[in-house]
């Protein structure tokens, strides 16, 4: 008999989130649990007294000072590359306009929401304890036993309603919720501090209303020039309710001492509470303050936000909607959700006899099990992990690609930026959406991601190449942008040629696998953008266009497919010059009067360059 989350995975113990006063090098917070439902999630704890709940956003984007546009220089540099690279000239430096050797420019910085920490007004010895995932309905939960009896507390992202919801309740011999909702000041989250001195330029507000309806963070990012997030910000809005007859809610302030943060440091307290609800919206604003000149001045002093109106709207739309005769009904929110949650997971299932008797094994136990034997996979340790990936793929998929670290991170200026590595680990993430059968929003979601930055990938071609009608993608991208922006003399990724087939591939087999398909056009898609990109030549008419636009999905093969690959064929073509070959024999040579290749004679790509290797010299 398998355990009792056969479909999950499971944990007898934690690890507690700190903050930098406990532990500068904390990072507990990938011991968490995670959910998403593909645009927004979350990272919990699962601490028995101190749970910590770091929410995301799948398009949260930290902007960095450096230029957004691909440097005036690149296009006369092509010809001197080609001749370089020819001759195997390792002393050739890549300038940038002032003549230096260039300095890498970046992408912008993939960061976590707000920290929310549940804490309980008294401890006590744990017994009993579990936290666990499960994969059909998206959940997290936590269990334990103490002297009042026995806790429960559940979570999930919603895949209909688009927030994420926590239920405590009281304990099973009736002791009720004495409890405090803060939010975590963002200095004490991890490497949010030191010399990354970028992070110290944002300003944040905690707001609790005089009703302690909600907590909830505002924070405007630094407003550099040149930044589509001049004026741009985050937010996250968690609505509390608390619920039994002497249930009360109280505004608590407290002290800070974080720079950032503008006005009063805000929780609630909630006491004698047989249930509490958490219903969390997050989301960004590239327009917080509708300033033009002094805005971080703006945003200190303003008492009302958009952005926190439309998520608190969408957190109370939530709780309308699932409340019968006055209380909110959990199970009701999580059913629309979990049915398409299972329908997605089932779709596939992944079975291996042998190594039975580990089933009933924790996570960390498991582990260690695994460790002592490094001869051979246990089959049980091998089927949770395949299940867990899975598990993750779809809670990324739907608004666009899984990012470096899927769509959570509890830190800031994570590894690489956090950003969408295209010559990888994108690759890597999305090679099995179609072989395990998964049902339509994940590849929904990659296709988004490529159109999003496809009239990038055009400005690629012509600014690297000079090219008409072709794509070439960046090494990287940051779900906003996707231009040479990250090359240098040492990884000179703005002649990385082979990009756009490589990252076509997936989209092509969703084809193979399923046939012609009808895709959703949506918001992330910045559909106004795509004129050119879908279609050939110059792009599609006005009244194609509008046509296509008020029709709301794109046909596979027709509108997506068909100019995308005929723009990767375009590349090809124009890259090859009978200037540069190599003749029967296989020797290189060049000739600038050639016009055509001979019998047996072949082009050579240059430039060309494989990422992840540096150059001779």
């Amino acid at each position: 008999m398998r355990h009792l989350y056969e479909k999950g995975n499971f944990a007898n113990g934690y690890a507690a989130v700190k903050d930098r006063h406990e532990d500068s090098a904390d990072s507990s917070w990938r011991d968490g649990m995670i959910s998403g439902n593909g645009e927004i999630g979350y990272v919990t704890s699962g601490e028995p007294y101190s749970d910590v709940f770091i929410f995301q956003h799948m398009y949260f984007n930290y902007p960095l000072p450096d230029p957004r546009e691909i440097p005036a220089e690149l296009p006369g540099q092509f010809e001197e590359a080609r001749l370089n690279v020819f001759d195997l000239n390792d002393q050739w430096e890549i300038k940038d306009k002032n003549g230096k050797k260039r300095e890498r420019t970046f992408y912008y910085c993939y960061h976590p929401g707000h920290q929310l920490r549940l804490t309980a007004d008294y401890t006590d010895e744990v017994k009993d304890y579990i936290r666990y995932t499960d994969y059909e309905t998206a959940e997290n939960g936590v269990k334990f036993t103490d002297k009042y009896g026995e806790w429960k507390r559940s979570s999930f992202t919603s895949r209909t309603d688009g927030v994420a919801v926590t239920k405590l309740t009281k304990s099973d011999s009736g002791r009720l919720i004495n409890m405090t909702v803060s939010i975590d000041d963002i200095d004490n989250m991890h490497r949010a501090w030191g010399d990354l001195s970028m992070i110290s330029e944002q300003r944040y507000k905690k707001l609790v209303p005089e009703d302690c309806a909600y907590i909830a963070q505002i924070a405007h990012y630094p407003s550099y020039n040149g930044s589509e997030l001049r004026d741009g910000g985050y937010g996250g809005v968690t609505l509390i309710l608390a619920e039994g007859e002497n249930a009360v809610k109280k505004r608590v302030v407290s002290l800070s001492d974080d720079p950032m943060l503008i006005g009063d440091n805000v929780s609630v307290e909630v006491k004698n509470a047989e249930a509490v609800y958490l219903i969390t919206a997050v989301g960004r604003s590239f327009d917080m303050t509708g300033s033009n000149s002094d805005v971080m001045t703006r945003f200190a002093n303003m008492n009302s936000y958009e952005l926190l109106d439309a998520l608190e709207k969408k957190t109370r739309d939530s709780a309308g909607k699932y409340t019968v005769r006055g209380k909110f009904s959990y199970d009701a929110a999580l059913a629309p959700s979990a049915k398409r949650q299972k329908a997605e997971f089932n779709r596939l299932s992944f079975k291996l006899k042998g190594d039975e008797e580990f089933a009933g094994y924790d996570n960390n136990s498991l582990i260690s099990e695994q460790r002592k034997n490094t001869s051979r996979i246990n089959h049980e340790f091998m089927r949770r992990a395949y299940e867990q990936a899975r598990y993750a793929m779809i809670c990324c998929g739907g608004t666009s690609a899984p990012r470096l670290y899927g769509m959570w991170t509890g830190e800031w200026n994570p590894g690489w930026r956090g950003i969408y590595t295209l010559d990888a680990n994108v690759n890597l993430q999305v090679s099995p959406m179609n072989t395990s059968n998964l049902g339509g929003d994940f590849q929904y979601g990659y296709i988004t991601f490529f159109l999003r930055h496809a009239p990038d990938f055009m400005y690629n071609a012509t600014m690297a190449y000079g090219m008409h009608d072709a794509i070439q993608l960046s090494v990287n991208a940051d779900a906003d942008r996707a231009m040479h922006v990250e090359y240098d003399n040492y990884y000179p990724f703005e002649y990385w040629n082979a990009g756009a087939s490589w990252c076509l591939l997936p989209i092509y087999e969703y084809w193979q696998c399923f046939g012609n398909k009808r895709i959703p056009i949506n918001d992330y898609m910045r559909f106004d953008n795509l004129q050119k990109v879908l279609g050939n030549d110059g792009g599609l008419t006005d009244e194609e266009f509008a046509a296509l636009k008020e029709r709301g999905y794109l046909d596979l093969e027709k509108d997506i497919l068909l100019p995308l690959l005929t723009k990767q064929a375009n590349f090809w073509e124009q890259i090859v010059t009978p200037r540069y070959y190599t003749d029967a024999e296989g020797k290189a040579c060049r000739d600038e009067s050639k016009t055509k290749l001979g019998e047996g004679e072949k082009y050579i790509i240059i430039p060309a360059y494989s990422p992840e290797n540096n150059p001779i010299g």
